[in-house]
């Protein structure tokens, strides 16, 4: 159970509707604030663990998936919070391995807020614009790109070990190991949350607009790379195969990542 009390204060042009019904009367308002309760389960059935005192690591379930549930309300008017929500979300992860194939991470995630709310109260998919890569990001996303009240979405990584590069005699000195992803999210943006978005804040100006999925298609980008080089370096190769006429939209990238594993 935690508690949570925090402030929107752009430093962007932004704004949204107090009262979306009558745009013509309604106040442009540019922050807010939001106090929210949330209360969040986790169900590992034969989980691992190493304990040391009060420290305490999970090997993880090999046979079971990890559920995590978590439920959101917001309170109006507590530490002058603006806004009375509900958000629901469920995500569900699986460990499989596949004999000699390697194995593989699949992660289902859904999230639904059941209120009308400004966007960045909403969910805010994680682009990432940097080299780098990230498991938990759209890696070829853009910042802000996409906001959703509703989403489903799936990523997926499959980790070959050697099963292609140890068979290369000379490669196969170098313990490169082959992997290969998947990430794809579709959402939605309900007609009252889209109604609420200003398209000018109180001093007139345009305000940067914030992308939702159209007609049910989702995003998508698919990624194949190599881990271990020097015993340390991953590269990426990804691929975006939807909105690709979205403005900015990068259709390939590489990226890096520094790990370290056994």
């Amino acid at each position: 159970i935690s508690f949570r009390h925090w402030s929107f204060e752009p430093t962007y042009d932004f704004g949204y509707l107090e009262d979306p019904s009558d745009v013509s009367n309604s106040e442009v308002l540019e922050t807010f604030q939001s106090s929210e309760v949330s209360i969040e389960s986790r169900w590992a059935r034969d989980e691992f663990f190493i304990i040391n005192d009060n420290e305490r690591l999970s090997l993880g379930t090999d046979r079971w998936p990890v559920v995590t549930v978590k439920y959101t309300h917001g309170f109006q008017g507590v530490f002058g919070s603006d806004f009375d929500f509900d958000k629901l979300k469920v995500s569900i992860r699986k460990k499989m391995r596949w004999g000699r194939l390697g194995y593989s991470y699949l992660t289902l995630t859904g999230e639904n807020t059941f209120n009308t709310l400004p966007y960045p109260m909403l969910s805010l998919h994680l682009g990432n614009q940097s080299p780098v890569y990230s498991t938990v990001t759209y890696n070829l996303m853009n910042y802000g790109e996409f906001a959703s009240d509703h989403f489903a979405s799936l990523q997926y990584q499959h980790y070959l070990e050697g099963l292609f590069l140890n068979r290369i005699p000379l490669i196969k000195k170098l313990n490169w190991r082959l992997l290969g992803t998947v990430n794809a999210v579709v959402g939605g943006l309900r007609q009252p949350n889209r109604d609420m978005i200003s398209e000018f804040t109180s001093d007139g100006i345009a305000t940067l607009p914030v992308g939702y999925f159209t007609n049910g298609k989702p995003y998508v980008e698919l990624g194949y790379g190599v881990e271990n080089i020097f015993r340390f370096l991953r590269v990426d190769f990804v691929h975006r195969m939807t909105y690709l006429d979205n403005e900015k939209a990068r259709k390939f990238g590489v990226l890096f990542t520094a790990q370290f594993q056994l």
